[in-house]
């Protein structure tokens, strides 16, 4: 493809100074951070373990499901059910947080 008055030479151009890198870059662990490295909203903890809070959640779920089977063998319908899992099995195995039992199973 031809374009008249431009070629690879005329799209050159003489720059006055030289391109050079300012200051340090971001490092990460003397490592080269990219430009959209996540930045955390609170401090790194290097104590901090998730382990915990795992099995916390798994251990939420058992009961979950444990109080399910009962309030099954209890209600005849699903409304009962559900009147279950809100009123016995969410106070019972502290799943507010997760969303309730319904949400977990």
């Amino acid at each position: 493809m031809n374009t008249p008055g431009f070629t690879a030479e005329a799209s050159l151009y003489k720059t006055a100074g030289n391109y050079r890198m300012k200051g340090a870059g971001p490092r990460v662990n003397g490592d080269i951070r990219p430009a959209a490295y996540p930045r955390l909203a609170v401090p790194y903890d290097p104590s901090f373990r998730l382990e915990p809070i795992i099995a916390q959640y798994l251990a939420t779920v058992a009961c979950c499901r444990d109080c399910a089977s009962e309030c099954n063998s209890k209600c005849r319908d699903q409304s009962c059910v559900e009147y279950c899992l809100n009123n016995t099995c969410n106070p019972r195995c502290d799943a507010y947080g997760y969303g309730g039992c319904k949400q977990l199973l």
